[in-house]
């Protein structure tokens, strides 16, 4: 009995600790402490030393890294690398530390494979960090902003010559803690710190008390803004320039496209039916409005040659397809473009009704679309290849005075003179002056017109038929059932066809179009909710491409982290 009971618990313990082992073995580590005390020494310079409990758990741990960044200071030099009180040698192997002096510097410490808790330790010596603000300035990041890990507590310890007093009660920044002061010294005691979580110290003393003059960086900060300051009227003066000479060769190739205007229109107003008997996508592509294709699915549908119809529900979406009708109707260049496209890929007759979208990227159809256009004496060629060259041009000067501007920034680094940064001002100020100016005339050119004064009069009149129809759908005016598949090719071809179904959606005694087969059952209810389905599935297929036309801040800081 007794062997058996053992049995048993052996089993349970064997079974808990499997299950116990994958989250033991998981790697996770925090920091006890993380102390730092700064010396401030006689000439001005920090000796730094940092004192890092780490306690691994799980799988072993093999390094340990932090990153200094040199920004702010003039120099930065490592002075001893330790673990558990064993000083490192240079090196990449177990025992060793790794120093990668780039900025940031990066000091990474080498061990063999090692879990529970150690102490890492790290001296070094910064200069340049001493700020002349009114006043010898003190501002260190002395616990690194970027940790993945939490700290359980922090001591931040700042030592000065003895001699000295501060002009301003120290100050901790990014956390709270407890302030202690006594002679040539302060403290703060900082309680538990989330990952991420820095601190910086913030002190001053007698202007001249530490250092003589301001660190080489801050002079050369200095300096460089001196010179930008002399700079800028130049940079200014060169971008207004270029701002008038590039507008004024806009102006002088703008006279090519100016024309008499004419007010002749050929209503008095607004129309409430279409203004003549031309096709949809030829509307479309006229006014630069819409989808030219979508039009001329449905137009081709009231002609019969073609109809949709309704297939079973696939992931209980609606489906349908578009199927070519043995119509002798003759068709007009687009609408033959349009069949040869819509079914080039079809083994029969029929094509799912997404297909539809492979024609918003088929510019053979809009090409033939403006060829019409150009025929009926509603399109200037000539006009829209002067605008083409146009926009190429304003486009290689957007380049340009993109480049410019570049260019000057890539400067900045090698300047040593004021002369040098005239010139990455002048630069910089003209590739902003040429952009700008480039990147409004472009805008502007996309919007001049390609039409023939007769096309400018046709896209009148049949822009104010679009106006009707969106009175319409928006019910300013009545509307009878008749309508809804009379107007259906020209609101789609306005880009309305999904407002257009929806504003005759609940009305009743709608007769359906003819060129639509729903499947049986599903118009037994007389909604019509359908061929809304048919409406929206088709604006949607279209929708998927269109046819148209040195600061504050202080030195230190880093990351920190193990693996």
């Amino acid at each position: 009995m007794n062997h058996k009971i053992f049995s048993s618990v052996f089993v349970c313990l064997l079974f808990a600790a499997l299950i116990a082992s994958p989250a033991l073995a998981e790697k996770d580590y925090r920091a006890e402490s993380f102390n730092v005390w700064v010396d401030v020494q006689p000439d001005g310079s920090l000796l730094v030393t940092e004192t890092l409990t780490f306690q691994f758990v799980g799988d072993p741990f093999t390094f340990v890294f932090r990153e200094i960044p040199r920004e702010k200071t003039d120099a930065l030099e490592i002075v001893d690398v330790s673990m558990d009180g064993v000083p490192f040698q240079p090196g990449t192997g177990a025992g060793q530390v790794e120093v990668e002096n780039g900025d940031p510097v990066k000091i990474t410490w080498h061990f063999a494979p090692t879990s529970g808790t150690h102490e890492f330790g790290l001296t070094y010596r910064v200069r340049g960090v001493i700020l002349h603000e009114g006043a010898d300035t003190l501002y260190w990041d002395a616990i690194p902003f970027t940790h993945e890990y939490a700290i359980d507590q922090s001591l931040i310890r700042v030592s000065y010559p003895s001699e000295l007093t501060p002009v301003s009660t120290p100050t901790l920044e990014g956390t709270t803690g407890s302030l202690e002061t006594g002679t040539g010294m302060f403290s703060f005691t900082i309680p538990a710190l989330e990952p991420d979580a820095g601190a910086s110290v913030f002190v001053q003393f007698p202007l001249g008390s530490l250092v003589s003059q301001a660190p080489a960086w801050q002079m050369e900060q200095t300096q460089r803004r001196a010179w930008t300051a002399q700079a800028a009227p130049f940079g200014l003066g060169a971008g207004i320039l270029m701002v008038l000479l590039s507008l004024g060769g806009v102006f002088r190739l703008a006279k090519g496209f100016q024309r008499e205007r004419t007010n002749q229109i050929p209503f008095s107003s607004s129309f409430a039916s279409p203004p003549d008997k031309t096709a949809p996508a030829l509307v479309a592509r006229l006014t630069g409005k819409g989808t030219a294709f979508l039009g001329t699915l449905f137009d081709l549908g009231q002609r019969g040659v073609l109809s949709i119809q309704e297939q079973p529900k696939k992931w209980g979406t609606r489906q349908f397809e578009i199927v070519r009708q043995p119509n002798r109707d003759l068709l007009k260049p687009h609408e033959q473009v349009f069949m040869d496209k819509l079914f080039q890929k079809a083994k029969d007759d029929r094509v799912a009704l997404s297909t539809m979208s492979t024609l918003a990227y088929q510019s053979e159809f809009a090409e033939t679309v403006d060829e019409e256009l150009t025929a009926a004496g509603w399109r200037d060629a000539e006009r829209v290849q002067k605008r083409n060259r146009l926009v190429l041009l304003l486009g290689v000067g957007l380049v340009a005075g993109g480049g410019g501007f570049v260019l000057g920034l890539l400067m900045e680094p090698a300047l040593s003179s004021v002369q040098g940064k005239i010139i990455e001002l002048m630069l910089i100020g003209a590739g902003l002056g040429i952009f700008g100016t480039m990147l409004l005339s472009l805008i502007w050119a996309l919007t001049i017109s390609t039409l023939t004064p007769e096309g400018e009069r046709q896209a009148a009149a049949w822009n104010s038929f679009q106006t009707h129809l969106q009175q319409v759908t928006r019910r300013h005016v009545p509307a009878t059932p008749d309508l809804f598949e009379r107007y259906l090719p020209y609101a789609a071809g306005f880009g309305m066809a999904t407002e257009w179904g929806k504003s005759f959606q609940k009305m009743e005694n709608l007769p359906l179009p003819t060129w639509f087969e729903g499947l049986q059952g599903s118009l037994d209810d007389g909604s019509f909710a359908a061929i809304f389905a048919v409406i929206s599935a088709a604006d949607t297929s279209a929708s998927s491409g269109s046819d148209g036309g040195g600061g504050g801040g202080g030195a230190g800081g880093g990351s920190s982290g193990a693996g």
